[in-house]
């Protein structure tokens, strides 16, 4: 078991990312503006006025959306590592 914790905190990593990220369904499904998920409301603030168009608030959006990918990743990462120098210590 304890060689499956790298591939399976890859693979979780992999799935919350695509969760997180999803932008389809939840705009097909979401039609009120105080539910959107951060991908449909950064989408919303980019296409809402080409001409009074503000980047600050996208870029905003886009770290806040970036935080907790980076927290999973962070948590996940020390099996990663553990997984690669695995093999590579001679005993």
């Amino acid at each position: 078991m304890e060689g499956m914790k790298p591939a399976i905190a890859v693979q979780s990593i992999f799935v919350f990312v695509g969760a997180w990220n999803n932008y389809f369904i939840p705009a097909l499904i979401i039609d009120s503006k105080d539910k959107m998920t951060v991908p449909v409301l950064i989408a919303t603030l980019r296409g809402a006025d080409f001409m009074n168009f503000d980047m600050a608030k996208v870029y905003m959006m886009i770290v806040v959306a970036i935080i907790p990918i980076v927290i999973v990743y962070l948590l996940l990462s020390k099996y990663i590592i553990a997984g690669v120098t695995l093999g590579t210590v001679k005993e």
